[in-house]
């Protein structure tokens, strides 16, 4: 017991002799390029350099990281918006301080071999659909075209669509759509439904906090954005040397995964946020994509009550 007294009065001492804050984020996957930015971020020292202490938790399927937000554990988190705009509307305190994501990366794929060339096709087909926030494009896009299908949870790999147990899957475009052609397929042999190009733009990838960490610590949430997009902007701007730090997190974590695989998704990713030549980022959310979530998830009863921009989303927090 004196040990343990011993190390958290030098714990603390450490803290206020270095200033750093302690603080956590909680991401929505295992390590990999998709969260290369703060990964870079961290190993870089642009956190300590702001003055932090940051705390990387690395998520999975049973980890909501919007629930590790709501229940005061962690600091901040990645999640995507049209969940956090659903969460605010069911009354959990969560604030998007920068949208990272500017084009959703949601697809539906499936094989020209089986004939699904437009959506009208895919009635009475088996879809393997994602569970959670991974439902709310494919079930809107369902109920716009009028669509008949026989949803089966998907595992989180292209191993059953490759075997042709569904006839149509999800996939995210810095994952396994890459994956898909990484078996053996390529652009000839697959179809792509791209929820943005059917008016379901909904962008992934943002930064939240609650609200009263917001209110409390807003100087702290202000150095915490910025470092962590300086981040995304070297990793951009040395993709290699990103793509080295990310493996070593990949193999420290016993991820299955290859470099070529880290690559494609980390210029991915460059791609659905939109990034300058110059790695620059335009993290703020975009109105016409929060109000166009807003009227998809209200006309299907996803919404408990309205939420406005002002509400969710804090312009210029970096």
């Amino acid at each position: 017991m004196k040990v343990i007294k011993i190390w958290l009065i030098a714990f603390f001492v450490h803290q206020a002799c270095t200033g750093q804050e302690s603080l956590s984020l909680q991401l929505q996957w295992l390590p990999q390029a998709q969260f290369a930015g703060y990964l870079a971020a961290r190993s870089n020292d642009f956190y300590r350099e702001a003055g932090l202490n940051v705390d990387i938790r690395f998520g999975g399927p049973d980890v909501s990281p919007f629930d590790s937000l709501i229940q005061n554990r962690v600091t901040f988190c990645t999640g995507w918006l049209a969940e956090g705009i659903a969460r605010r509307s069911k009354g959990a305190p969560v604030v998007n301080l920068a949208q990272l994501v500017q084009r959703s990366g949601l697809m539906l794929v499936s094989k020209k071999s089986s004939r699904i060339l437009k959506p009208e096709d895919m009635n009475g087909k088996i879809v393997g659909l994602w569970q959670r926030d991974f439902m709310i494009q494919p079930t809107i896009f369902f109920r716009k075209k009028q669509l008949q299908v026989r949803v089966v949870p998907q595992a989180y790999s292209i191993d059953a669509f490759l075997r042709g147990a569904f006839d149509v899957v999800s996939a995210m475009y810095y994952n396994e759509y890459h994956r898909i052609y990484e078996a053996g397929l390529d652009k000839n042999d697959i179809v792509t439904f791209w929820f943005a190009d059917y008016g379901l733009n909904y962008p992934e990838d943002g930064i939240y906090c609650t609200n009263s960490t917001w209110e409390a610590q807003e100087d702290v949430s202000r150095r915490f954005i910025a470092a962590s997009l300086k981040g995304w902007e070297w990793a951009f701007s040395h993709k290699q040397e990103a793509v080295d730090i990310v493996m070593g997190y990949c193999h420290q974590y016993n991820m299955a995964t290859s470099r070529n695989h880290q690559n494609w998704m980390l210029k991915a990713m460059e791609e659905l946020m939109k990034a300058e030549p110059d790695g620059k980022i335009d993290s703020q959310v975009n109105p016409d994509d929060f109000d166009r979530i807003v009227r998809g998830l209200t006309a299907f009863d996803i919404l408990e009550k309205n939420v406005t921009y002002q509400e969710l989303c804090k312009p210029g927090a970096q």
